[in-house]
């Protein structure tokens, strides 16, 4: 949602059912933030995502992996965050 620059509201919304359920919101919690995760990691783990038939080109624009690596880290913080961070 980061990535694709989603209204606060929805974020919002998300953020809080993922909590809700019990889904996971942070690197820390699927398990990426164990090995001090660093640029080098994020980058393959969005290199990942945008493989050829990854979800991510269902997006309505073109997303490529330079991108990505931010986006996780906008999401990490507002999840560590309590949602706080300000989108700009």
């Amino acid at each position: 949602m980061f990535l694709t620059d989603k209204p606060q509201d929805i974020i919002s919304e998300v953020y809080c059912f993922c909590e809700a359920v019990g889904l996971p919101t942070s690197l820390a919690e699927i398990g990426l933030l164990k090995y001090n995760t660093g640029d080098e990691v994020l980058s393959r783990a969005a290199e990942a995502a945008c493989a050829e038939d990854e979800t991510i080109h269902n997006e309505p624009m073109p997303l490529d992996a330079e991108r990505v690596p931010a986006a996780f880290k906008t999401a990490n913080a507002y999840a560590e965050e309590g949602k706080t961070v300000v989108m700009g």
